[in-house]
């Protein structure tokens, strides 16, 4: 005879569901700006190199990478970036992808950074890392001037 079934293996918790449609949004969000960033690599590397530029001046206020996925997608970030600006050729869709993917890590840990932000200071930079970062998820591609 078979057991019956429990139904909290048979269903995944509401949550763990939400987290993974989350991820595949994320993902595909990630698909979508990648694509737009192929068409303008400059300004997009500009604007990422501007995101750890606002990221160091925040260091003296306590902004920073701060878990470890932070700091290992900070870290890659930063020779992202640096390759970029090296090599002089355009980075791939798959590189910024993944850089849009591990941005996600990012602007958790400085979200969680600025609740519980202790100055004027650390809040005021904590929010303008997180506008680029937000400018970064919306890149919408070249501008026109």
């Amino acid at each position: 005879m078979t057991p019956p079934i429990n139904p909290s293996r048979a269903f995944p918790s509401f949550s763990a569901l939400w987290d993974k449609l989350r991820t595949e949004k994320q993902i595909k969000a990630a698909e979508e700006t990648a694509q737009r960033m192929v068409t303008a690599p400059e300004e997009a590397i500009g604007q990422f190199g501007q995101l750890l530029h606002s990221v160091e001046n925040g260091r003296p206020h306590g902004v920073g990478y701060a878990s470890g996925p932070a700091l290992d997608a900070g870290n890659k970030l930063q020779a992202f970036v640096r390759d970029a600006a090296n090599s002089g050729l355009p980075p791939s869709k798959e590189g910024f992808r993944q850089q849009l993917v591990d941005l996600a890590h990012l602007e958790r840990d400085w979200r969680r950074q600025l609740e519980g932000a202790p100055t004027d200071e650390a809040i005021e930079a904590l929010r303008n890392v997180l506008m680029k970062v937000d400018n970064l998820q919306k890149f919408s591609g070249p501008r026109a001037d």
